[in-house]
């Protein structure tokens, strides 16, 4: 027995049918059959179909040159899977990362689905809507400004594919958001100090395990997590004292698996990221420990024949900051501890953009706010103005 369900397809194929053949009337003048195999055919054009459904379309997009069926509404909703494959492809193609993609995705289920946004005329949304939408998840400080820039990031790569599909829509990259009101938070602009880090080295060096040595160095240069886990020895230049940074272990998704991938690239992605950073004596003490457990790995820093895992990384971190007795920060706060310290120290911006690796000035300008509000003052002057 045919359910309501299927009655209700049937009667909507037929009138499908019934409105395109009024359509070819007088259009198309030769018969349409059906032959033994239960396909459909005509000739002059000479078509055959599965379906007459099938053939009446192609027979109309034949003579109108466009398809009879309506066209079906672009959303934010249909536009995201599309764009999100593309973005899968290229991480594929190691262009892009998997860990932003799991950020995009946990902000598009957090953010927009389920609004009424999501579901609108793509093409009709204006900028006041997208505003809108902006200052809705920001309302009562709801979240940070970095969480606001992770959905306008999001946002943007949505509308940019669409563009790229020749879908009209707006530049959403236009739309400012510095008048909205984000939450504080308590850990944003924290950077371990110049003490918190000789503590923290201390407790490095009396440790001495591949994990220990891997975070001393990494307060001994100015490096991402990624690049000083995809550090191999031929990078290190004992004699000259410098190690050049222009490699990055990223995560990609391989049969199913995520794994760690190095590519001859760091986060910038551009040449001119690539950097030498000059070695200090205690960073050279942590490589030449280091040389003695893997001084025939590729890699310099590797565990169970395989390089340092992130997580791990951070956690041995927070271990070491407690037997420290200083307050855990993530191993990213190393390197704005090195940037700050740079800013401290009136190193041309130049300098610190070229040994942070950043493309864009506007990113090494981020630290120097981090690096203002903690004014550095001698302790000599410090007694002087507030001592006994």
């Amino acid at each position: 027995m045919m359910s309501l369900d299927s009655y209700a397809i049937n009667d909507m194929r037929n009138s499908l049918e019934e409105q395109i053949e009024n359509k070819l009337k007088g259009v198309h003048n030769n018969k349409i059959c059906q032959i033994s195999d239960g396909r459909y055919k005509t000739h002059n054009p000479q078509l055959i179909k599965k379906t007459k459904l099938e053939l009446l379309i192609a027979l109309y997009e034949y003579y109108f040159h466009q398809s009879p069926l309506p066209k079906r509404k672009k959303s934010i909703k249909t536009v995201y899977p599309q764009w999100l494959e593309t973005y899968k492809s290229l991480i594929e193609q190691g262009h892009r990362s998997v860990g932003s993609l799991r950020h995009y995705e946990s902000d598009y289920n957090r953010y927009l689905h389920g609004i009424e946004l999501e579901t609108r005329d793509i093409t009709k949304i204006t900028f006041q809507d997208i505003k809108k939408f902006y200052a809705e998840i920001t309302a009562n400080q709801a979240i940070t400004r970095k969480s606001l820039n992770n959905v306008k990031t999001l946002i943007n790569q949505i509308f940019d594919y669409a563009r790229d599909q020749n879908i009209p829509v707006i530049n959403t990259h236009d739309i400012r958001t510095i008048d909205l009101c984000c939450k504080e938070t308590d850990n944003y602009d924290k950077v371990y100090s110049d003490e918190e880090r000789l503590k923290v080295l201390d407790a490095c060096k009396r440790q001495n395990n591949v994990y220990s040595r891997c975070i001393g160095l990494m307060f001994c240069l100015c490096v991402r997590i990624g690049e000083i886990k995809a550090l191999k020895w031929s990078d290190v230049d004992f004699e000259n004292k410098r190690v050049f940074i222009h490699r990055s272990m990223v995560q990609i998704k391989e049969n199913g698996i995520y794994k760690d991938k190095c590519v001859d690239r760091t986060k910038g992605k551009k040449k001119e990221c690539n950097r030498y950073e000059s070695l200090s004596a205690l960073a050279i003490s942590f490589l030449r420990e280091q040389r003695k457990e893997t001084a025939f790995c590729e890699y310099v820093f590797m565990t169970n024949e395989h390089p340092l895992q992130t997580n791990m990384v951070n956690k041995k971190l927070k271990r070491i900051c407690e037997q420290a007795g200083v307050e855990y920060l993530s191993s990213h706060k190393i390197r704005f501890w090195a940037v700050t310290a740079m800013y401290n120290q009136n190193i041309a911006d130049s300098v610190i953009q070229y040994t942070a690796g950043h493309s864009d000035p506007a990113t090494t300008n981020h630290y120097k706010r981090l690096a203002k509000i903690q004014p550095k003052i001698e302790s000599d002057m410090w007694d002087k103005m507030f001592g006994m």
